[in-house]
């Protein structure tokens, strides 16, 4: 409990900065998330999860514009056998809650419609693994505190203050080595691999 009430204690104090500036308009986000890990030897993005927090942004331009944003979200990687349907794979959870900070450009395509790309850090809170369904555990080898993310995707304006979010983000460092820190042509380790959907609620209009 403590922990989330410092996220919301945090997100308070970002969005009460953006609304006294002139320059920046902010708001609130929400949506959903669906990952895997790469290297991990499981596919599909399997590990649903949840994002929420908060954001600014400004405009340079007419049409080109910038915005951080400060959230927890999920990543993680998830595959359940199926024995009754044949599937006998193998059982594995992992789930991985970071305080992500992402920095973007954004450039208008069309009216309603803008893209956005850029990087950003994610600092790891909590990760947890069950390789047997028998219950969590603390991952052993550890995940790396810091992630840096390629971000990628476009926004789609609803109205005057609410947006969808599709994006797609890809770690350009690994969360986690192999064991003995072993390299595999360019396959250093495991990243996280996902795609998301949000909602952005903006205080103020544009």
């Amino acid at each position: 409990m403590k922990f989330y009430l410092k996220i919301a204690l945090v997100l308070i104090t970002f969005n009460t900065v953006s609304a006294f500036s002139q320059s920046f308009k902010g708001g609130l986000l929400a949506g959903m998330v669906a990952s895997q890990v790469d290297g991990d030897m499981f596919a599909g993005y399997n590990k649903p999860g949840t994002q929420f927090g908060g954001f600014v942004n400004i405009q340079f331009g007419t049409k080109i514009g910038g915005q951080a944003e400060l959230k927890f979200i999920q990543k993680g990687s998830r595959e359940i056998s199926r024995n009754e349907m044949g599937d006998y794979a193998a059982y594995y959870k992992l789930s991985l809650n970071y305080i992500e900070m992402p920095f973007l450009f954004t450039v208008l395509i069309k009216k309603k419609m803008k893209f956005e790309v850029g990087s950003g850090f994610a600092y790891l809170a909590k990760a947890l693994e069950d390789t047997d369904g028998y219950g969590w555990y603390t991952p052993e080898p550890s995940f790396n505190n810091i992630e840096i993310p390629f971000i990628i995707g476009y926004n789609f304006a609803l109205g005057k203050k609410l947006i969808a979010n599709f994006r797609y983000s890809y770690s350009m460092t690994p969360i986690r080595n192999h064991p003995g820190n072993q390299t595999y042509w360019n396959d250093r380790g495991q990243y996280n691999n996902l795609i998301s959907f949000a909602l952005y609620y903006k205080f103020k209009d544009e």
